[in-house]
């Protein structure tokens, strides 16, 4: 028990002070590295510090200035009329609904009468049945001829009557004369007052038949001219049934392209049914809006709207067709889905390709106003929509100018700019009043040693699309 407690006891025996020393004696070697190497980076900065500021200072290089190559267009103020550029549409002018003009059986149509085929002028389109129709107009004829017997007949008794009455008149006239001499001889006493009487009876019997041939001759004039009435009347049913006759047969009206057909051989064609549906390729016209804006400027130009000239160009796969054209009228309305006014202008007939049709998408191109002693310059050279820069003792300076129209990739301007004056036609990033720079030998617009005079080559009289 005792040997016990003392091994207890040795093992709580505390920790010698020899310990504690060696532990301090290696703190202070630490803190003292640490603070020699503070002190040798501090010398080293020290040092760098003394080399640098003792170091000779070399001669400084003069600024270089920076000289931008620029090219260059020379303007001179002149009248220019830009293309205003608008897209339409092909139309034609002259299409029809043929419609059956009598009712009856369709006995014959023609092959070609499909949509997109071509039909001639006069070419027959579709027939129908014309038996009623020869029947009708057999039958008028019978009742014409028949009146004009009547009326020969009635012709033939005016004229007997007239004959008659002729011979009438020659008795009644020998009859007064016979009466006058009675009444001489019955002064005298050679005849007596009863022969005076019979003679005087004779002469009212020939007066009576003279009345009687003189009212014959009315009654006959009065059938007469109701039988002329008749046969005018039937010879007009003549005529309608001549014409219904010929409408069984339905013909092109002019040479076209056949829109659609209904016609069918067996098909009974009802009054009005839209058999075919055709329009003109002689007769295309250009159909496009301007804006208010548009339709404003040129309206009020010296050259009026309606006869201006146009260039359409049609696209069909790699293939660009022009065709000219002429503006012939001004939309009855304003399109206000469209905001604007319509345009109708007619296509030279001579342009149109073959395989043109209506629908077709064109791009058109219209004069513009005229704008004088205006200047031609690249859009290019406009910075911030108003300003220009010219080019003096290759140095630039700005103008402000105001921009009139836009015209395929140039501008036409107004303002403190004229004849000479050689305007920056380079796109820089950087630009400024002053700016040094070095415009290129060859200015826009002249080919090198060409010859070409500038002021044509960059603002022509006329402006015009070359192909």
């Amino acid at each position: 028990m005792l040997k016990s407690y003392d091994s207890e006891k040795e093992q709580i025996t505390p920790v010698p002070r020899d310990v504690d020393a060696t532990l301090l004696v290696s703190a202070a070697k630490a803190l003292v590295q640490l603070l020699l190497m503070v002190a040798i980076v501090a010398c080293s900065v020290m040092g760098m510090n003394w080399l640098l500021a003792s170091k000779p200072e070399k001669p400084s290089r003069p600024p270089f200035q920076t000289v931008y190559p620029v090219e260059t267009v020379t303007v001179s103020t002149g009248n220019y009329t830009p293309k205003v550029t608008i897209y339409g549409q092909v139309i034609s002018e002259r299409s029809i609904d043929l419609r059956a003009l009598v009712s009856g059986e369709i006995v014959w149509a023609n092959e070609a009468l499909q949509a997109g085929a071509k039909i001639e002028a006069g070419d027959p389109l579709v027939k129908i049945d014309k038996f009623d129709y020869e029947g009708a107009l057999s039958e008028a004829n019978a009742n014409l001829a028949q009146t004009d017997a009547v009326i020969l007949e009635i012709k033939a008794r005016l004229e007997a009557e007239r004959s008659q009455l002729a011979a009438a008149n020659q008795q009644l006239e020998l009859a007064q004369r016979d009466l006058d001499r009675a009444n001489q001889l019955l002064g005298s006493g050679s005849m007596t007052a009863k022969q005076v009487e019979e003679r005087e009876l004779g002469l009212s019997v020939r007066q009576q038949a003279v009345s009687q041939r003189e009212s014959n001759i009315s009654i006959e004039t009065a059938r007469l001219g109701q039988q002329e009435a008749a046969r005018a009347r039937l010879q007009w049913k003549v005529s309608q049934a001549q014409k219904s006759v010929a409408d069984t047969e339905m013909k092109a009206p002019f040479t076209g392209v056949v829109r659609a057909s209904t016609a069918e051989v067996g098909k009974f064609a009802g009054p009005n049914d839209i058999i075919v549906s055709m329009y003109s390729l002689d007769q295309l016209a250009a159909r496009f809006t301007l804006t208010d804006a548009q339709f404003g400027r040129i309206s009020t130009d010296s050259s009026p709207l309606i006869g201006r000239s146009i260039e359409a160009y049609w696209s069909v796969g790699e293939t660009e067709y022009r065709i000219d054209g002429t503006v012939t009228r001004i939309g009855a309305d304003i399109v206000s889905e469209r905001g604007g006014v319509e345009i109708i202008a007619s296509l030279n007939s001579a342009d149109i390709p073959a395989q043109i049709r209506p629908g077709a998408f064109l791009e058109v191109r219209l004069a513009d106003r005229v704008y004088k002693n205006a200047v031609r310059i690249p859009e290019d050279s406009i910075y911030d929509s108003d300003t220009i820069y010219l080019v003096k003792d290759d140095k630039l300076s700005s103008r402000k100018i105001t921009v009139l129209a836009y015209d395929d990739g140039m501008a036409i301007i107004a303002g403190p700019v004229g004849n000479g004056d050689v305007v920056l036609a380079t796109r820089l990033s950087v630009v400024s009043d002053g700016l040094p720079v070095k415009p290129s030998a060859n200015e826009l617009g002249i080919g090198a040693g060409a010859g070409v005079d500038q002021t044509s080559a960059i603002n022509p009289p006329a402006l015009t699309r070359s192909d």
